[in-house]
Order: C-alpha cells, then structure tokens, then sequence
C-alpha cells in the first residue's frame, strides 16, 4: 500500500529518480518534488510531493493524505473517527462513531446515524430555509420549511418550535415555558407551569413566574425561583424581581436614560445619566466599584476587586485570580488566570496581530506556549517539550485550534518549518517545500538540497556526501517500520470491519531480529 502511494507521487512530481526496489522506501530526498521522511511531531511516515501540496502520512493510530487546498482526508481507526474536506469549508464531512455529518458552506448540512440503537435519526439542514429529521420508529421526526409551516424538537435553543407563515404565528417551549408569538416579535403570551403574561412591544409588557418545585439532574426536588417583569415604552420604563423565594431576591428598576438601580442581598448597583455615572457595592465579593463615565474612568476597591482604568491609555484589574491589564488598548493587552496549580497567561497586540497564550503546570514546571504573529509565523511548544514554528501563518495566527486549516491550506505557505522533540532527540527544518532539508537523530545529521542533487550525512566526526542520488552504502538504511493490520475473527465480540492496528517494531536488515 505504502511503496504504491509513494510511487505515485513520485510519479505525479516528475523526479524521474532511478532507484531499486529495495532502496525506494528508504528516506526519500527529491523536495520539492518528492520527499519521504520519519515525522517529529509523532512517531510515523510522511510522504510529499509538488512541494507539499500532495502529502501522505502514517503517524499513531492516524492516517491522512491530501492534495492542497483540493482535498483531505483523516481516519483514526482505533476511534473510529474520519474526516473529508473538499475546498474547505466549501464541503466537509466528519465521521464520530456511528454518527456523521454533511455541510456545504457551513450552512446545509445531512446528519445521520448507521446504528439502531441510536434510532437511526438523519437530520437534513438547509438553514434557515428547511429543517427534517427522521427515524426509523418515527418517534423523533419532524419537518419545517421556511416561513410556510414547521414543528422543531431541541433545534434553535428550544424544546419545541411551531410556526405557521412565521412571523405571523409561531409557539415555543422552553422547559415548562410556552410562547406565543403574534407578528414575531411585537405580540406574544407567555404560559406554562407557573407561568403568565402577556406582551405589545415596544409598548407595554407584563410577565410572571410564581414560585415552583422541580426535580433537577440527580433527582432531588428543588425550589425554581419565582420573577415578575413589565416594561412600558421598551427600554425606557423597566422593572424586574428575580430571585423570588431564594436568599438572594434582586430588584431592577430603570427610566432610561435617567436612572437604573439593582438592590439585593449580595449586590447593588446605581446608574445616573448612563453611562456618565455608576457605582457598584459587591458586598458578596467584598468592593465597591465606580464609573465616571463608564468605560472611560473607572475605579474599584475592596479585598475582592482592586482597578484603576483611564481608558484607552492604561487599565490594570486585579480580582482574585483573574488579573487585566491593558496599555493604549489595543495596543497591548494582558490577562492572566494565577491558580492554585495552573497559570495561564494571554498577550494580546491589536487583536491576532501579536498573540502569546502561555499555559504553565506550577508542580512540574511544564508549560504550553502559542506564540503568532499576523501574517509572519505562529509557533509551539507543547507541555512535553516538542516545539513547531511554521513561516508564514496568515490564516493560522487569527484562527487558532483549526485542524482543518492547518491540514487544507498551510502547506500551501509553508515556507519554512522547524519541528524538534525532546524525547526521541529528533529535530526537522524544511525551507521552500524541501528544497532545502535537515534532519536531526540521535546518532545523525542529514541533510538534502536542490531536488537531492546534493546530500550530505554526518555520523560523529564523519561526513559523507552523495551527488545526483548515485548509490552510497552511508546513505542506505533499513526501511522503516510499517503498520501491520491485524483483523480478529476469534473473538465473537469484534464486529466485522473492525480493525485492530497493531505496530511492530521490526528493521528489515538481514541480521536484525523480530520483535514479538
């Protein structure tokens, strides 16, 4: 499988390398035509072709290939997790188990599922236009399409939706609240267990939840808090309670933009000519907090919350754990979370441009960094040591975490990578897509330039070197350790098609052993 995905990139980047059979799969160095090499990151094979835009890679339990931006694909096995992009995000597909998903252009989406126990429900997305869900027991169905008509269960942050030529009529619930909606949003009633009232907006409203017993998530009975709120010419005239048979029952009363005020066991707030005034009494987080105007000047004292704010110019917060700070915002921004056992620190300079997020155990001393500046570099280090820095980052710098983006496009711009790893002693540099290549052991340097016209190796003190890929004995190695896939037909609990990859470690030299 391997020797013929590797033959046809070799094949497909036009190297016309004249190697023997048994020499193909030693560590290739054609780049940026072609290359193949022992990955850092992880411990597996990679194989690269055009550059990198065609890559083939065997790491862990993971296999991936892609052709960029085109295509990719990624399947965990053992997690029985899969993956297709094709111009992502233009359509993706991800497997999770039983269940996958389809999405075109992050908006129509197919979502299914393969199994009986899970009822077999597909969902069919082409939002906000069509909704449908069905299942083979017909249980879970339902099936809306925009304005016209519609029933939805657990969509939209509801349990249920209904709606008939929306926005003329629709009902939502929530819990034991039902709405109502009357020319969404102007006319509605709200009812329900302990529920009433009834609302014209902008002009009047008036809405109450009497105080009520439910079961919560471990079967206790629990009290459900009671409110009452009106407004009159929203948002000029509001008053709301909240908290209603709890120890901590608050009030909100406002004429906008004239005066607000909020009093309750733990806290009071008052606002005059909003937002030219405000102070805040915290008397559960022990401060008191004021702002002339807010967010301009601001000020706060107390054990719980200390501040000092001339906005943009300078700002500093600390309270607790979690500390800010900021200078000619958003030049430069600082926060940190100090606790017990983990701090985490976040650098900010006008938003992606300059990014550090710093993670670090206080027991071990081991730390996460992600340093990124837009559009130059993002780089890594990882709590067990291993570092990657890639040059340039355009897309990677503003949209941290996306495995998707990282897999689809940085290859394209990838001019310069650098990847070590402590543990196994290995390191990597690649310039221009392999055109120039180093490669880091524990017992070598290796290194390829110009399509691998030139090679050289040190061994200790001892440098070799290798012309127009000419035979050389210091060059050839064993080859490198493939996954073996293993199917297990004696145990009645392995479904068929499950697969159990099993990894062995075995040099094919003459003399070398087999490892059980």
């Amino acid at each position: 499988m391997r020797r013929g995905k590797l033959g046809l990139l070799v094949l497909i980047a036009g190297a016309g390398l004249m190697q023997t059979r048994a020499q193909l799969f030693d560590d290739l160095a054609a780049g940026p035509f072609a290359a193949e090499f022992s990955t850092i990151w992880e411990t597996g094979r990679r194989a690269e072709a055009l550059g990198t835009l065609a890559v083939w890679e065997d790491v862990g339990d993971t296999q991936r290939w892609g052709l960029s931006p085109l295509l990719s694909y990624e399947r965990t096995p053992i997690l029985k997790r899969e993956s297709f992009d094709l111009f992502y995000p233009v359509l993706t597909w991800r497997r999770s188990g039983t269940e996958y998903r389809w999405q075109f252009v992050q908006l129509f989406n197919f979502i299914g599922s393969d199994t009986q126990a899970q009822d077999g429900v597909v969902r069919r997305t082409v939002f906000p236009l069509y909704f449908e869900q069905t299942s083979r027991s017909g249980t879970n169905d339902y099936f809306a399409v925009m304005p016209f008509y519609g029933h939805l269960e657990n969509r939209l942050f509801r349990d249920e939706i209904e709606f008939i030529m929306f926005p003329f009529y629709a009902k939502t619930r929530k819990g034991e609240r039902i709405t109502r909606n009357y020319l969404y949003p102007f006319v509605s009633t709200r009812e329900g267990a302990g529920w009433s009232g009834w609302k014209v907006w902008p002009l009047y409203a008036t809405e109450r939840k009497e105080i009520t017993w439910v079961t919560n998530t471990v079967s206790e009975r629990v009290i459900s808090p009671g409110r009452e709120k009106w407004f009159a010419l929203w948002p000029v005239a509001v008053m709301e309670k909240t908290g209603i048979g709890t120890t901590n029952e608050a009030t909100t009363r406002a004429v906008l933009p004239f005066y607000s005020t909020l009093r309750s066991e733990a806290r009071d707030q008052t606002s005059i000519l909003w937002p030219f005034f405000s102070r805040t009494e915290d008397r559960q987080r022990q401060y008191v907090e004021w702002g002339a105007p807010w967010p301009l000047l601001g000020w706060a004292d107390g054990p719980g919350k200390t501040a000092r704010r001339v906005f943009p110019f300078y700002g500093k917060i600390n309270a607790g754990e979690m500390n800010q700070e900021f200078v000619l915002w958003p030049v430069f921004t600082h926060r940190s979370i100090d606790a017990e056992t983990l701090r985490r620190d976040q650098w900010r300079s006008v938003y992606f441009f300059y990014s550090d997020i710093r993670l670090i155990n206080k027991e071990t001393g081991e730390f996460r960094r992600d340093r990124g500046m837009w559009p130059f570099f993002v780089w890594r280090h990882e709590l067990d040591g291993r570092v990657r820095l890639q040059v340039p980052a355009p897309l990677e710098t503003v949209l941290r975490n996306r495995e998707a983006v990282q897999r689809n496009y940085s290859p394209l711009w990838a001019m310069y990578r650098a990847e070590s790893n402590p543990k196994t002693g290995a390191a990597s540099q690649s310039v221009l897509w392999n055109l120039f290549r180093r490669e880091v052991t524990t017992n070598a340097v290796r290194t390829s330039c110009l399509f691998g016209l030139v090679q050289t190796k040190r061994i200790g003190a001892e440098r070799h070197w290798r012309f127009f890929w000419l035979p050389n004995r210091h060059f050839a190695e064993p080859n490198p350790p493939r996954p073996t896939v293993v199917v297990s037909r004696a145990n009645p609990m392995v479904k068929r098609g499950d697969v159990l990859r099993e990894r062995q470690l075995t040099l094919n030299g003459p003399s070398a052993p087999s490892t059980p």
